[in-house]
């Protein structure tokens, strides 16, 4: 049978990821990548009973939620919620589910201080967040620095555990900035340009500590004195004494295992702007949590925003139509966020779909589409001229990000906030075109001081477009593949710019990506591989085969299929052929995300312009699955009154109680029937559900309880109730004496 893929998720059943073949890559420019996410636990059983839908208050979810036993679900049911203030998670071990993005709505007319004052609609948090401009507890670094190292040592006067660090913590690991010119190498800087030869970025930076823009947020597994082990171990090959390494960390534990699922949300209405209201859905100090099966819209900012964590997954989900049209409106963000993996999503009407700032993320097999930007008087670029890639580091203090079998429209490391190094992108579309635009129109954009990247087995331009290969670029123009070591602007200084940076291209690994401008089947140039370097060379490859995949199996993931099709695995390269996507000689078909969006009913209601189509009625249900047969089997409905036996009653209305579950777990649809009097009505619930106010006719009633699953098969189950009422009185007689 067909196991649907929001099912699946929440099943547990997509199957763990495994370590792939990365041998290509060298190990300082590569971590392993198949550890990102979270593990996503199974919930069948609900809490309380199904909330149905209302205006008003969240108070009725947030208390459900925080008096939800652990591993349970708190249900929200079909319809549209209208609340004037924020959905609150503050504890672990919790699913927030509804009946599906298409059937369960919840529109924000207001929100509340949560998250530490980051406003969102619905905040994921510890009740206590650290914060970066005051850390609850800090501590030097004194040993424990090489690449992969898993045990490091603190100054904790001989016990780490009386300073409030546990098990389970994320330990913050930062150092100084590098100083602000450059040493001719791998650079970690976050100094806001002075002059041409001083400072590295636009605006400066803005994640981590003061001057500490690198920061590693592991996981403590355990605790020995002042010797702390962490996991995953340290990723960055430039941790030293010199730089004066420190730690900080939240008194309390983070939450974990947090599921947010199978829900719209809509923030068009709740009144806040960028800078109030950070996110639609922010997670903050958390991990090994998730969101799936998502549809958010009009985020003032991003529409999802994760904030010192680590292992989260993001999936399955539909993030569209900023509410601005001007800057900061992303489709996730990330700040001190390790090993996210945001996994087959559609981001659309957005500014920029994807701002990563961490370490170990994975950005795979999204598609993205109409970058939606027009800042009102911005005086460069003009207008809405400006293709915005969907693939875009912004700030500092970045590392190692694998983006893997997107369908975007380019990938972009800018110089804004400061340096982000050793990025992987692998197996994308890339096209660096979008219809009205003709501003930074070019596949992989790579600003200066971005150093040591890897760009591998892509494909590449549009036909007919692009012109050049690769040309540094100033300015807005550009019909090129690659535009490399691109001038910074400095925001401070009076108009000044960083010299083009020669060393981003001669550190960029290019090997095995086919482009519309050079043609042929892929460009295997040993030339292109930086393997002379003395820091971080990559020695070129002993042969053209490509692995499927740098962060999971071989084989397709269970989701892979759709109702409109199946691609190749991979879909994307230059060993992939009979590809869908004109142009391209064959090198690219259309992945699941891409196909989703491209055959679903569309509407323009909604979209920033009023003119671009959306997904009209989005679930994921309805998109992927995992297998190639049809779902048939009904879900098994079970009434539990009376123990499920017939019996008699003396009085009428009745109400039934029971339950349903299906081999895919989403039921929906609950309805009753009475053979005898005709009657019908709703039986509302998921894991459990209650029939109330049944009218009975005199004699035998023949109640039958139906249930649908997301494939719209039907389950039942039957019951008589016979209705005797006590015979009336009989006539009463006086005895006189």
């Amino acid at each position: 049978m067909r196991r649907l893929l929001v099912v699946a998720l929440l099943l547990g059943l997509i199957e763990p990821l495994t370590a792939q073949d990365t041998s290509i890559l060298a190990t300082n420019r590569k971590v392993d990548w198949s550890t990102a996410g979270a593990t996503i636990v199974t919930r069948t059983t609900q809490c309380g009973g199904t909330i149905a839908a209302y205006t008003g208050g969240p108070g009725t979810i947030n208390t459900a939620i925080a008096n939800c036993a652990s591993g349970q679900v708190v249900q929200l049911g079909a319809g549209t919620f209208s609340l004037n203030g924020s959905i609150d998670i503050l504890r672990s071990d919790v699913t927030l589910r509804g009946m599906g993005p298409n059937l369960t709505k919840i529109n924000f007319t207001g929100n509340s201080f949560g998250c530490g004052g980051l406003f969102p609609d619905v905040c994921v948090s510890s009740s206590s967040p650290d914060y970066i401009g005051s850390p609850q507890n800090t501590a030097t670094w004194t040993a424990g620095y090489s690449k992969g190292t898993t045990v490091v040592t603190l100054g904790c006067g001989g016990n780490c555990a009386s300073m409030n660090l546990q098990v389970g913590s994320i330990l913050h690991l930062d150092q100084l900035d590098d100083s602000n010119t450059d040493p001719g190498t791998l650079w970690n800087c976050s100094a806001t340009l002075l002059s041409s030869n001083v400072g590295c970025a636009g605006e400066g930076g803005q994640e981590g500590r003061s001057g500490r823009n690198q920061t590693e947020n592991p996981t403590v597994t355990a605790i020995n004195g002042n010797q702390v082990t962490i996991s995953p171990g340290l990723n960055m090959p430039n941790w030293r004494s010199g730089q004066t390494p420190g730690a900080w960390w939240m008194t309390g534990l983070p939450l974990t295992n947090v599921g947010i699922e199978a829900i719209a949300f809509d923030s068009s209405a709740n009144g806040m702007d960028a800078q109030s209201s950070r996110g639609t859905i922010v997670i903050r100090s958390t991990r090994q949590s998730w969101v799936t099966n998502v549809r958010a819209t009009k985020g003032k900012r991003a529409m999802v925003l994760l904030y010192h964590t680590n292992h989260i997954t993001v999936r399955d989900s539909y993030l569209h139509s900023s509410r601005s049209l001007a800057d900061q409106a992303y489709g996730i963000e990330t700040f001190g966020a390790d090993y996210t993996l945001f996994e087959n999503n559609i981001i659309q009407d957005i500014v920029a779909g994807v701002i990563p700032v961490g370490f170990g993320q994975v950005f795979a097999y999204n598609f993205c589409t109409d970058s939606t930007y027009n800042p009102s008087g911005a005086p460069f670029p003009p207008g809405n001229s400006q293709m915005m890639a969907g693939n875009w580091h912004h700030d500092g203090g970045t590392a190692y990000t694998l983006y893997e079998g997107n369908d975007c429209l380019g990938m972009k490391q800018d110089g804004i906030h400061g340096t982000n190094n050793f990025v992987t992108a692998f197996r994308n579309y890339y096209s660096g075109f979008e219809t009205g635009k003709s501003c930074h129109t070019v596949g992989v954009m790579i600003y200066s001081f971005n150093r040591f990247n890897n760009v591998i087995g892509n494909v590449l331009g549009t036909s007919g477009y692009h012109t050049s290969y690769d040309v540094d670029q100033t300015g807005c123009s550009g019909k090129q593949i690659y535009a490399l070591g691109v001038t910074i602007a400095g925001a401070f200084c009076g108009g000044c710019f960083s010299p083009s940076d020669g060393l981003v291209a001669s550190t960029l690994m290019r090997w095995g990506n086919y482009d519309t401008v050079t043609a042929g089947t892929g460009r295997f140039v040993s030339g292109e591989v930086p393997s002379g370097l003395s820091d971080y060379p990559n020695p070129v490859p002993p042969n053209q085969t490509l692995p499927a995949s740098f962060y999971r199996a071989s084989s397709a993931p269970g989701w892979w299929t759709t109702p409109w099709g199946s691609p190749s695995y991979p879909a994307i390269g230059p060993d992939v052929t009979g590809g869908s996507i004109a142009g391209l000689n064959g090198h690219a078909q259309k992945i699941p995300a891409r196909l989703c969006y491209e055959n679903k009913s569309h509407t323009t209601t909604g979209s920033t312009t009023g003119t671009i189509p959306l997904i009209a009625d989005f679930n994921a249900a309805d998109c992927y699955a995992t297998g190639g047969t049809p779902d048939t089997t009904a879900p098994v409905v079970t009434i539990t009154t009376n123990g499920g036996t017939n019996f008699t009653v003396t009085t009428t209305p009745l109400t039934l109680d029971g339950g349903a579950v299906d081999d895919i777990l989403v039921v929906y649809d609950c309805r009753w029937t009475n053979g005898a009097s005709g009657g019908a009505g709703v039986a509302p619930g998921a894991f459990t559900w209650t029939a109330p106010s049944i009218a009975l006719a005199v004699g035998a009633n023949l109640l039958t309880v139906f249930c649908h699953d997301a494939a719209n098969n039907e389950g039942n189950d039957t019951i008589t109730v016979t209705l005797s009422p006590p015979p009336p009185p009989g006539p009463f007689f006086r005895i006189r004496r």
